[in-house]
């Protein structure tokens, strides 16, 4: 009986350690990184057939230098692509994110020559992070849309289509960590597009805006350091805050325009330099603290 209960103890013993092995190998598989290296400008390589045969265990990190002429759609998570910097990595095309967390975009020239074209799509509750990046689009340079994060540093970003050089729409987050430019060339252009929910966070470092800015439609955006070059337009119950940045040494905010609030929106002003003025219509107001300059213009809203 002693020894039967002794064998049927090592035996059960023996299938736990067994299963902790499995359960160990296989969350060491899950912390494992993949490393793949593509140079496009050599027959038979391609982005699109890394990210096709990338692990679903691992992180995947896809190395590249040349040319890639691609579209490129990313749908699963723990992906880092990144490029052997600019000029030496360019790709011609637009990039999908679709649902995928954790992804990151690195070190790489992005054309999109399409005049309607997008540069960078995040969508679909996808999460990502675009550092050191150049974009050149003809319509939207980024586009976070349905639920989506993007964080965004270090990017230069053009425009010369008919919308915006960032577009957040649809509940989803945008924040502007330090070093980009976002620059609108085309007519009618914005720089950044906030709507339908959405939310912009800025700060943490410097960052310009060349183009207007619109927050529309219950959405809401927070600018501490950063360059406007053009008009911030917030309207449809929407709300901005503009302050100093208290953590970054001449973290102030400037607007070369006007600050435009309307249809029932608020802004909070504590600090920046607003060239021509602050206006309210129609149900807007604004609470504008004294350490706000206004060069030259007025303020029409009613200070708390």
């Amino acid at each position: 009986m002693y020894q039967h209960f002794t064998k049927l103890a090592v035996a059960g013993l023996s299938l736990v350690l067994g299963l902790a092995a499995v359960l160990l190998s296989s969350a060491a598989l899950a912390n494992d990184i993949v490393r793949t290296m593509v140079n496009c400008n050599a027959p038979r390589q391609s982005l699109a057939d890394a990210l096709s045969s990338i692990s679903l265990d691992a992180v995947n990190e896809i190395h590249f230098r040349g040319t890639c002429i691609e579209d490129l759609t990313i749908t699963k998570d723990d992906v880092t692509l990144t490029g052997d910097g600019v000029p030496n990595a360019v790709i011609m095309g637009g990039i999908n994110i679709d649902g995928a967390h954790r992804v990151s975009l690195r070190d790489f020239d992005l054309t999109s020559p399409g005049a309607g074209d997008t540069g960078v799509d995040v969508s679909n509750g996808a999460a990502i992070k675009i550092d050191n990046i150049v974009i050149s689009s003809g319509n939207i340079g980024i586009f976070v849309s349905n639920g989506s994060f993007a964080r965004i540093e270090n990017a230069d970003v053009t425009v010369t289509g008919d919308e915006a050089a960032l577009v957040v729409a649809n509940g989803s987050t945008a924040r502007l960590a330090g070093g980009s430019t976002l620059r609108a060339t085309g007519e009618d252009v914005l720089g950044i597009d906030v709507k339908d929910h959405a939310s912009l966070h800025q700060g943490g470092g410097s960052d310009e805006i060349i183009g207007g800015i619109l927050i529309n439609t219950h959405s809401y955006a927070r600018m501490r350091n950063v360059d406007i070059a053009g008009d911030i337009s917030i309207t449809r119950i929407s709300e901005l805050r503009l302050r100093d940045d208290d953590w970054v040494p001449s973290g102030t905010p400037t607007v070369t325009g006007a600050v435009g609030i309307d249809r029932g929106s608020f802004a909070r002003l504590d600090g920046g330099e607003i060239s021509v003025g602050v206006f309210c219509r129609r149900g807007s107001n604004a609470q504008v603290s004294s350490d706000v300059v206004i060069s030259s213009g007025v303020n029409t809203c009613t200070d708390f």
